[in-house]
C-alpha cells in the first residue's frame, strides 16, 4: 500500500533539533500508563521517540536518562507523601530537613531507574552503528530491557517496571505473565515500540526535515500487538474454575496513621480497633482474620498475654498480624505472625525487601553512621531470608509485606513450594491513593501470574480481594475503618512462570546472539 503517515516539516524539525524534549515527552507519556490513570495503551508507543533518537544517534544515553527521569520521576511522585517528617524527631528535623530528605529519596530512586534506561538506549545506538539487522535489533532490545529489569529486581529499588503500566486495565496482556512473568509483558511492549520506531524513515532528500512511514511498515507492530493480546485472552479463557470449599478470611483496616501509631495513645487505639474488629468478624463467621503490616508496633513474642492474644485465646479463631520480629542476633525485622487459635505463634515471615532509607540503611557497615546523621533511622531493620514458608491452619500461604508486592519472585518461590493462596499486608500511610492504586496493580499481576487468589489488607486503604483471573472482587474505601469477610478458593495449579520463572529473557538473549552471528545479522547498507 502507498498510504503514508508523514510528519510536517515544522514538527519533525522540533523532534530532530530538540532530542531532549522529545525524550522527556516520551517518558511523560509512559507515566500516564500506571494506576490510577490506567491509560495503558500509551505504553505501546511511549518508547518510540527514545528508540528513534537512539537509532539516529541523537545523544542516546542522555536521551535515555531524560526519558527515565520523566517516567520514573512522575510514576514515583507518591514518595513525596513522606513529607512532613518532623513528627519523627521534632528536635532535629525541621521543615527544610524534611523536604531535603524526601527529595533525596525520590531523586535517588528516580535516577537509578533513569540510568538503566540510558544504558539501554546506548546499547540500541551501538547496535545501529554496527549495522545490526533491524529485526535482530528489536529482538535484542526486548531481551536487554528484560535483563536490566531482572537485575534491578535483585536490588530493593524496583517499583516501576513497565509491565505494571498495563495493570489493572489490560487484563488480557497481563495473562502473558503466566508464561514468563513481568519479563514477557515488558518484552512485548518493547518489541511493539521497536517495530513502530523501525518503520519510520528519515526523508534523505529533505535532510531529516520530514519523517514518513507506510501503513505496510506498521503491520509487524500491529500483528505483534494483536497476537500477544489474543494469546493472553486465550489463557484467561482457559482458566480452570475454582473448586472445593472456600476459606472465610476477615480483614481489619485499622485506619491508624503512622504518625500516631507509635505513641502510647496510638497503641491503645490499635488494640481497640483490631481486637474489636476481630471480635465482630468472628461473630460474622470468619475462619481466620488478617491484620495489616505493623498493626502492633512491638515485639509480639515479648507480650504473650497482651489484650489481643487474650481475645484470640477466648474466641479460638487464628489471626495473621503484623508486628516486630527479633532475630537471634537481636536485630529487628518487619514481620507477619500466624497466631493459632490458642494464641501461640504458628509461623513467622520476615520482610525480605526492606525499604532503603525508610526501614533500612543501604551499605550500613560502610555508610551507616554518615547516613544516620542525615536520615531519621535509628534502628535499621534487617531483611528476612528468601526461602521462608508461611503456614496457616488452612494450608500454606504466599505472603508479602507492603513494598514486596513489586517483587514477583518472592511470591513465585512460595507458590512453587506449595502456597495455595496469597496474602499481602501493608502500611500505606502517609501516602495517598496513587500509591494505593499502584500497589493494588502490582498485586493484580501477582495473582494472575501465579494463578492464585490474593487477599490484601492495609492500614488505610485499599484493602480488597483479587481473584486469580485479576478481577477485583471488592475494594475498601481509603482512610476509613473497614471490616470485611472474603471467601478464597485455594488453588494448586502451577503456571509455566511458577515452574520456570523468567525463562524468556535468557531465551531472547541467546536467540539474539545466534542471529547476530548469522548471515542476516549485519546489513550491508543503511536504508
Amino acid at each position: 500500500m502507498s498510504w503514508r503517515v508523514r510528519l510536517s516539516k515544522g514538527s519533525s524539525q522540533v523532534l530532530t533539533r530538540f532530542p531532549g524534549l522529545m525524550a522527556l515527552l516520551g517518558g511523560m507519556l509512559m507515566a500516564l500508563g500506571p494506576a490510577p490513570l490506567n491509560l495503558w495503551i500509551v505504553a505501546w508507543v511511549a518508547i518510540v521517540p527514545l528508540w528513534w533518537l537512539a537509532i539516529e544517534g541523537r545523544s542516546p544515553v542522555k536521551s535515555g536518562i531524560l526519558w527515565g527521569i520523566a517516567y520514573h520521576g512522575i510514576s514515583l511522585f507518591w514518595i513525596t507523601g513522606l513529607h512532613p517528617l518532623m513528627w519523627m524527631d521534632p528536635a532535629n528535623i525541621t521543615y527544610v530537613h524534611s523536604v531535603a530528605i524526601v527529595a533525596v529519596i525520590w531523586g535517588f530512586i528516580t535516577l537509578f531507574g533513569a540510568v538503566c534506561v540510558g544504558l539501554w538506549a546506548g546499547a540500541i545506538a551501538w547496535m545501529t552503528k554496527r549495522r545490526i539487522n533491524p529485526i535482530i535489533r528489536v529482538l535484542s532490545a526486548a531481551a536487554l530491557w528484560g535483563t536490566i529489569e531482572q537485575l534491578r529486581s535483585y536490588s530493593a529499588l524496583d517499583w516501576t517496571g513497565i509491565a505494571y503500566t498495563q495493570s489493572p486495565g489490560n487484563l488480557a496482556i497481563l495473562h502473558l505473565g503466566q508464561i514468563s512473568g513481568n519479563a514477557l509483558i515488558a518484552a512485548t511492549i518493547v518489541a511493539v515500540n521497536g517495530a513502530i520506531a523501525e518503520s519510520w524513515r528519515s526523508d534523505e532528500r529533505s535532510g531529516f526535515s520530514r519523517l514518513t512511514t507506510r501503513f505496510t511498515d506498521l503491520l509487524p507492530a500491529i500483528g505483534l500487538f494483536t497476537m500477544a493480546h489474543l494469546i493472553g485472552w486465550g489463557i484467561s479463557l482457559a482458566a480452570s474454575p475454582s473448586q472445593g470449599n472456600p476459606i472465610r478470611i476477615g480483614t481489619v483496616q485499622g485506619n491508624i496513621g503512622t504518625r500516631t501509631q507509635f505513641s502510647e495513645a496510638g497503641v491503645r487505639q490499635g488494640f481497640k480497633n483490631y481486637s474489636g474488629g476481630y471480635e465482630t468478624l468472628v461473630a460474622r463467621g470468619a475462619q481466620m482474620v488478617l491484620f495489616p503490616e505493623g498493626s502492633f508496633p512491638m515485639r509480639w513474642a515479648d507480650y504473650p498475654n497482651n489484650p489481643m492474644a487474650q481475645k484470640i485465646q477466648a474466641l479460638k479463631v487464628p489471626v495473621a498480624l503484623g508486628a516486630s520480629g527479633l532475630r537471634a542476633d537481636r536485630r529487628m525485622t518487619q514481620a507477619m505472625f500466624m497466631v493459632d487459635d490458642r494464641g501461640k505463634i504458628m509461623s513467622q515471615y520476615d520482610k525480605v525487601k526492606v525499604v532503603p532509607l525508610g526501614e533500612a540503611l543501604p551499605f550500613e557497615e560502610v555508610l551507616g553512621n554518615f547516613i544516620r546523621r542525615i536520615f531519621p533511622i535509628q534502628d535499621s531493620l534487617v531483611p528476612g531470608q528468601p526461602d521462608q514458608i508461611f503456614k496457616t491452619p488452612f494450608g500454606q500461604a504466599g505472603i508479602g509485606i507492603c513494598y514486596e508486592s513489586a517483587f514477583p519472585e518472592i511470591f513465585r518461590r512460595q507458590v512453587q513450594q506449595g502456597a495455595t493462596f496469597l496474602m499481602t499486608a501493608s502500611n500505606l500511610d502517609p501516602y495517598g491513593t496513587v500509591l494505593m492504586a499502584q500497589q493494588e496493580a502490582h498485586d493484580t499481576m501477582r495473582a494472575i501470574e501465579s494463578d492464585r487468589p490474593l487477599i490484601r489488607v492495609t492500614n488505610t486503604g485499599y484493602s480488597g480481594l483479587i481473584e486469580s483471573t485479576g478481577q477485583t472482587k471488592w475494594r475498601s474505601q481509603p482512610n476509613r475503618y473497614d471490616l470485611h469477610i472474603s471467601e478464597l478458593y485455594p488453588r494448586t495449579s502451577q503456571t509455566l512462570y511458577v515452574r520456570y520463572g523468567n525463562w524468556i529473557t535468557p531465551l531472547l538473549l541467546g536467540l539474539s546472539f545466534v542471529l547476530s552471528l548469522s548471515p542476516i545479522g549485519i546489513i550491508t547498507r543503511q536504508k
